[in-house]
């Protein structure tokens, strides 16, 4: 995945990134609960960062618990019909295309609704991918060592 703020049109931003291997951590744990700073150690991701985003999934109802210093958060038990859609839409800002349809002018005529109808291919590609699929191939990757 390309990170925010590369020049690329099409990019996952960092912060959908660490949104999915969040939850991908709490889907190898099936419904048990694991402590913030587990977390971020487990995805050598900032503490401070990853109690934001995870208080962001709380709100939206993709992870519930506490996320406070020495929270916990778990998958609810409908988590195996979240999709990664849903990460996106959590995560704000997961598509770049800002500051490309700001600079529509001569030179790229129709840039900012030919980049709408990307997102929205993007999305309904996204809103087929279950999060529950996306744990199992990842983890069949990983056990393949690939």
């Amino acid at each position: 995945m390309m990170a925010a703020g590369n020049s690329h049109l099409l990019a996952v931003s960092p912060r959908m990134v660490l949104a999915t291997n969040a939850l991908l951590f709490l889907s190898g744990r099936r419904q048990r609960a694991a402590r913030v700073q587990e977390i971020a150690t487990a995805l050598t991701a900032s503490c401070r960062e990853l109690q934001a985003l995870l208080a962001t999934l709380v709100e939206r109802g993709i992870v519930r618990g506490d996320c406070g210093p020495d929270g916990t958060v778990s998958l609810p038990p409908q988590a195996d019909q979240l999709t990664l859609a849903d990460v996106a839409n959590a995560t704000d800002e997961w598509l770049l295309s800002a500051s490309c349809a700001e600079d529509e002018g001569p030179h790229a005529p129709g840039l900012s609704q030919a980049m709408s109808f990307v997102r929205e291919q993007v999305m309904s590609g996204l809103r087929q991918i279950r999060l529950s699929s996306y744990a199992h191939a990842a983890r069949d990757h990983a056990l393949a060592g690939e």
